[in-house]
């Protein structure tokens, strides 16, 4: 009589398989999310450099030139004959002294963008062009413009508009890095809106008890306090 071996056939996973596919997954997802605050890390620095350029180019010049750039009464005598003088109000509400703001201080050697052309930017520009503005890395120029577009702030200034299309979550970190991580508070703060980007958009950005709003609102926008 021929002796039968019934072979049990395996269905399902052993304890051993769902925990090694358990840690597979997890470094997967753990690479990403770490892929993810990497490049929103690298953002925020890029923003923060752009920032610092920008303060140190201005301070430099203002300390050499006893005035503000792209305001400079004499611009055209004491640093290039290429350049428009400002009024000398040392306040920049001019469309031209918004462009000259950057021609003054690459002329002087103080700003590397040499590309930028010097065109006139118009007041709460948000979508200036990167022919005429710095790149915020987010396809819009950094502008300078004297107004009051911050949520809290009281009197007008020479403030730096850091240019619509960036992420609420890139303005949380900046703020967290540079300032109090308030929206509506601080030398940081959510814009009013303006020129491309009105205030509809703000409402979107800005949460209750002046919190930034989620990772999903990509098109912020925001004004700092930097010259003062």
């Amino acid at each position: 009589m021929k002796t039968q071996f019934l072979i049990k056939k395996h269905v399902g996973f052993t304890l051993a398989e769902v925990f090694f596919s358990l840690v597979f997954f997890g470094l997967i997802i753990g690479s990403f999310m770490r892929t993810h605050v990497v490049l929103i890390e690298a953002k925020v620095r890029f923003l923060q450099d752009k920032i610092g350029s920008v303060e140190r180019a201005w301070l430099t010049f203002v300390e050499r030139y006893q005035a503000v750039p792209g305001d400079y009464l004499y611009a055209k005598v004491n640093i290039d004959s290429s350049l428009l003088p400002g009024n000398g109000d040392g306040l920049i509400n001019q469309s031209q002294e918004r462009g000259q703001v950057w021609s003054h201080m690459i002329a002087s050697g103080f700003f590397e963008n040499k590309h930028l052309d010097g065109a006139s930017i118009y007041e709460q520009e948000y979508d200036c062009s990167l022919r005429s503005c710095p790149h915020n890395t987010f396809g819009y120029g950094i502008n300078v413009s004297y107004g009051n577009e911050g949520q809290s702030n009281d009197e007008a200034a020479n403030e730096l508009i850091l240019g619509k299309g960036i992420p609420a979550q890139i303005l949380l970190h900046l703020d967290q890095s540079i300032d109090d991580g308030k929206a509506d508070q601080g030398k940081l703060q959510l814009g009013n809106g303006g020129r491309g980007w009105d205030n509809t958009l703000t409402q979107m950005c800005l949460q209750s008890e002046g919190l930034y709003a989620g990772k999903a609102i990509k098109n912020c926008a925001a004004v700092l306090r930097v010259f003062e």
